[in-house]
C-alpha cells in the first residue's frame, strides 16, 4: 500500500519526516512513533479507525505467536475475531468475502489456526 505524501503531509512533522516529494509505504510510515500516531489521525478522519486498532492488535498477535500458550492464542483469536470480524461486531472491518470466510472457518475448526490467519484481512 502505497500513501501519497498529501494524504498524509498535514502537518510540518510529516514534512520534516518525509520529503514532499516522497512516497512511504504504510509499513515504513507506520514504523515511527509519529508515524503511527498521524496515520491513526487520518484514520479518525476518514471514520475507520478500526483498521488502525486491527494493525494494531494483529501486529501484537504476529510478535507474540510463538511465546503465547495455545490457550492465550485461542482466546486472543476469538477477541480479535469477536472484535473487528464478525458480522455487527464493534469494530467490524469491512472484508472481502474470502477473507472474512476465511478467518471464520478457523473460527469453526474447518481449518488449523496459525499466526497468518489475518493476513488477507489487510
Amino acid at each position: 500500500i502505497m500513501l501519497v505524501p498529501s494524504i498524509v503531509a498535514s502537518s510540518s512533522l510529516t514534512r520534516n519526516m518525509y520529503g514532499a516529494d516522497d512516497a512511504k509505504t504504510l509499513d515504513e510510515v507506520l514504523e515511527s512513533k509519529t508515524g503511527r500516531q498521524l496515520f491513526k489521525t487520518h484514520m479518525v478522519n476518514e471514520l475507520s479507525i478500526e483498521n488502525y486498532y486491527f494493525w494494531r492488535e494483529v501486529t501484537a498477535w504476529k510478535k507474540n505467536y510463538s511465546r503465547n500458550s495455545e490457550r492465550d492464542r485461542l482466546f486472543r483469536f476469538r477477541f480479535l475475531v469477536e472484535t473487528f470480524i464478525e458480522s455487527k461486531s464493534i469494530m467490524e472491518l469491512n472484508l472481502s468475502y474470502e477473507a472474512r470466510d476465511g478467518v471464520l472457518r478457523v473460527l469453526n475448526g474447518n481449518d488449523a489456526l496459525d499466526e497468518s490467519v489475518f493476513d488477507l484481512c489487510y
